[in-house]
């Protein structure tokens, strides 16, 4: 048998971790609602790692998110950037292979959508349909990666950072929220028209919203998944949506999408100590300006710094007092990695805009991942967090899509009264106050006390009995790693020429 030199685990050792095949994929009994560990978020199983960090009930592979012990499912529509429609219907149960898929995309190359078309056509389910995201404006991505599962039992909603294709599934660290089972609700189960309807929750709302930001292109194949929405009883979703849709919005929609969106709901919902840092870690970084000041630690930083109480050492939206760190990977980081310099195709940072904006290493932290076993898988995950000083309580977290790019959040125009968003993104807002909390704690850390630098005692002791049972384990080690001098962030497109884990270099063309 031929050694495993990079550390990759062997093909023959995960076919239990899912390739589609319902008889070799786990029961996700992880996955049900009934389990009472279940965590916030999960995490993608990953090749190469070890196995025990795949089988602690936090890991998810896509066949697993689509099996049937999850329910009888009757159709779905998969929202993302790529897609490799072989693979995607191979990780479907050969049950559900034939059931109606809605693909929404966003290629605007007529060549690659025809290929799309060929690949559908060609899988033997002629219940696939495409859909072409409308996207106007120059350098926006239809980048939101959702789904939306459709049982005769209910529906889910499923929130995650991973294109649909093999290699975002493999090595990398991507993660995913999975929504609790959403019934019909009592209305729609009761044909009598003496059944008032339920008030539509605000996730429900927001998420319609989203489907109608795709307008007239969406019309014929959203309609029957926006019905869907009002006929189930989506409130049992704890979480908010934060989301980005392309345009220049204004009016009540300024703070409808993109980091206003975020700040809003930070405002009315989440009181957070002034001296938390944000922080955001993403696998993208796009051009910011010639300073932090002109959108980074300026409008961005602004929202994210946002909170629902000013005084007494509380921020109320105001970034100047509020430290960031931003997580990145490093060139070493990428070339020790599972997949080696492969891993960095999923990394795009241009020379050219780091060379344009090299104030930003002074923020940057490489990725470390030891404490879930991820180090050396890639990172294609993106999170936002504001974290106590002690590293022992989050404020809030975000999971999304967006990355750290104004194309992705939005900035400012006509004297802050307008939004400009260039991209579809989607996320999950977790909110401690949704989970009957004050804060959450950090499970690698252990539940410590509060973050001495802002409460009393007593604060500290009340808040300790509160909150210690809701635990979230973060993606990435604290404290955190500073770049070092030497440590230059990865772009994609220069030469590595230091030999990666697999002996090879790096020399796009």
């Amino acid at each position: 048998m031929a050694s495993n030199i990079h550390g990759i685990e062997p093909a023959a050792k995960r076919a239990k971790v899912g390739d589609g095949d319902e008889d070799e994929v786990q029961a996700p009994l992880h996955l049900l609602d009934s389990n009472p560990d279940r965590p916030l978020y999960f995490l993608t199983r990953a090749r190469g790692i070890h196995p025990r960090f795949n089988n602690n009930g936090r890991s998810v592979s896509l066949a697993e998110i689509l099996s049937p012990l999850l329910g009888d499912l009757q159709s779905s529509v998969q929202f993302n950037y790529l897609v490799e429609m072989d693979w995607l219907l191979k990780q479907y149960p050969a049950v559900f292979r034939n059931r109606p898929l809605l693909i929404v995309h966003g290629e605007r190359d007529r060549a690659a959508r025809l290929q799309l078309q060929t690949a559908a056509r060609a899988c033997g389910n002629d219940k696939v349909e495409l859909m072409t995201a409308r996207i106007d404006i120059p350098y926006g991505t239809h980048h939101t990666k959702m789904m939306m599962l459709l049982y005769s039992e209910g529906m889910r909603v499923v929130i995650h950072t991973a294109n649909l294709i093999e290699r975002d599934w493999d090595c990398k660290t991507q993660a995913v929220w999975v929504s609790p089972l959403f019934t019909k609700s009592a209305a729609t189960r009761d044909d009598s028209a003496a059944t008032p309807a339920p008030r539509m929750s605000e996730f429900a709302a927001d998420l319609l919203a989203y489907l109608n930001a795709y307008g007239a292109a969406g019309t014929k194949c959203l309609d029957p998944w926006k019905k869907a929405i009002t006929e189930h009883d989506m409130s049992t979703a704890k979480v908010k949506i934060v989301a980005s849709v392309p345009g220049r919005h204004t009016g009540a929609l300024r703070s409808k999408w993109g980091h206003p969106r975020l700040g809003e709901l930070l405002s009315k919902g989440c009181t957070v100590p002034s001296g938390w840092p944000v922080i955001g870690q993403f696998s993208s970084i796009g051009s910011l300006g010639a300073s932090a000041k002109n959108w980074l630690s300026g409008e961005w930083l602004t929202s994210l710094a946002s909170s629902s109480k000013a005084g007494s050492g509380l921020s109320s939206g105001l970034s100047g007092n509020t430290p960031l760190q931003l997580v990145f990977p490093n060139v070493d980081t990428v070339r020790n990695s599972l997949e080696g310099y492969s891993a960095g195709g999923s990394l795009p940072y241009s020379a050219a805009n780091a060379a344009k904006q090299p104030w930003l290493q002074s923020y940057l932290h490489t990725w470390k991942s030891d404490s879930q076993g991820r180090s050396r898988a890639s990172p294609h995950i993106k999170t936002y967090t504001r974290m106590s000083v002690n590293g022992k309580r989050l404020g809030w977290l975000l999971l999304t899509s967006a990355n750290l790019s104004k194309a992705a959040w939005g900035s400012f125009e006509k004297k802050n009264q307008q939004i400009f968003i260039r991209s579809y993104e989607m996320g999950v807002l977790f909110l401690p106050q949704s989970f009957g909390v004050q804060s959450f704690a950090v499970a690698s850390s252990g539940s410590g006390s509060a973050d001495s630098s802002t409460a009393t005692p007593a604060a500290a002791s009340a808040a300790a009995a509160a909150y210690q049972d809701v635990k979230v384990h973060l993606p990435y080690d604290v404290p955190l790693t500073p770049y070092r001098a030497s440590d230059k962030p990865w772009t994609w497109d220069s030469c590595h020429m230091a030999s990666d884990s697999h002996g090879r270099t790096w020399e796009p063309r």
